[in-house]
């Protein structure tokens, strides 16, 4: 059995490498091939559970992550957005004020 914590940083890992080819996709025109979802069957505890009991499909559970990523880290989108913004006039920071 994973440790719940280690369940989800796998697959905030992969909502991370989706956002992530995607950004590349948008300001650099380079096409990645998206990360594969971590495996749930056979194992219990925490997300893996959440996502099995509700059969939720590849794109559900990429909502679902999309919704958690701030709860657990509050400047996640940010770090990942932060590299594809070169001046630094271009964005602040996700709920930030200037």
């Amino acid at each position: 059995m994973i440790p719940d914590t280690e369940q989800l940083n796998q697959y905030l890992d992969y909502l991370s490498g989706c956002f992530t080819a995607r950004l590349k996709a948008v300001f650099e025109g380079q096409e990645l091939p998206l990360p594969v979802l971590p495996k749930t069957s056979g194992q219990t505890g925490g997300i893996t559970e959440f996502i099995s009991s509700h059969h939720l499909s590849d794109d559900e559970q990429l909502i679902l992550l999309l919704a958690l990523a701030p709860h657990l880290y509050a400047d996640f989108f940010d770090r990942l957005i932060q590299p594809f913004i070169h001046e630094s006039g271009d964005f602040s920071q996700l709920g930030g004020v200037r």
